[in-house]
């Protein structure tokens, strides 16, 4: 084996050590200071309608709803309202992971002294973990540590698909992963529409890339096709459980119609 190829999986090893030292303690320290119950701002909606699969304040948030649900169904710990506030915790804790890895993506790296981007990309995802506003969403049943963790994952793979772009490999694999992703996130909210003219100029700014932009059209359609199928998904799961007691507090009623339109009423 040869010194550099040594130096590259050392240096891959403790990229990996970072990762899971920022997301563990993130997480553990989150968990420490996590709300007992019900928080402020949206909590109580947002619990409640995981709680009866309803539709919560606009824009309704069914990816939410569906961890949610998940989440307080398989973990055993506390009442209700503490597991979504976990569940905060834990996409925060992704967040910061995936905001570490970034750093590390943008840095320059050098075999020789490979903790002077590790060391830096800690520092710098705790210090984005702890910030006060951060800090506060993560510690309570709120929708914006998951939307954070998909700005910060949808970033990620455009940092990889550059990486193997600029090696000369198969790159539409990450190309069709972020479409997916970026169709699942507005499944949850909105925002994360932001990315879409930053990526297609990102893209389109790597000489040789504009010969491809029927084939990037088309992955950019896999999102809108992921979108409306997790509407529609979210639609029939509240439909469904109408029947429940507490169904009513849904913030609207939705109704299909036949040729699968979703109205919101």
């Amino acid at each position: 084996m040869s010194g550099l190829v040594y130096e590259e999986m050392v240096e891959k090893r403790f990229a990996d050590y970072g990762a899971v030292f920022v997301l563990l303690v993130s997480f553990g320290i989150y968990l420490l200071t996590l709300t007992p119950t019900v928080g402020l701002h949206d909590s109580g909606d947002m619990i409640t309608s995981s709680y009866v699969l309803g539709i919560a304040h606009p824009p309704g948030y069914p990816l939410y709803t569906l961890f949610g649900k998940g989440w307080m169904t398989v973990i055993p710990i506390g009442n209700i309202a503490y597991r979504m506030n976990m569940q905060s915790a834990l996409f925060a804790s992704l967040a910061v992971m995936m905001v570490y890895l970034i750093i590390l993506k943008l840095s320059i790296s050098n075999y020789q002294l490979a903790i002077t981007r590790i060391i830096p990309g800690v520092v710098a995802a705790l210090i984005f973990a702890f910030s006060t506003t951060f800090w506060e969403q993560a510690v309570i049943a709120e929708k914006y540590t998951l939307n954070a963790f998909f700005f910060s994952l949808l970033i990620f793979i455009l940092l990889k698909w550059q990486e193997t772009y600029n090696l000369q490999l198969t790159t539409y694999n990450y190309l069709y992963l972020f479409a997916f992703i970026l169709g699942l996130s507005f499944t949850h909210h909105f925002q994360t529409i932001y990315i879409v003219p930053a990526a297609i100029f990102f893209l389109f700014s790597h000489r040789g890339h504009r010969e491809h932009r029927g084939r990037i059209h088309f992955k950019f359609s896999i999102s809108n096709l992921a979108f409306q199928k997790f509407k529609m998904l979210n639609a029939k799961f509240a439909i469904s459980d109408i029947s429940h007691p507490l169904s009513q507090i849904s913030y609207c009623k939705p109704k299909l119609f036949e040729n699968g339109s979703l109205v919101l009423l």
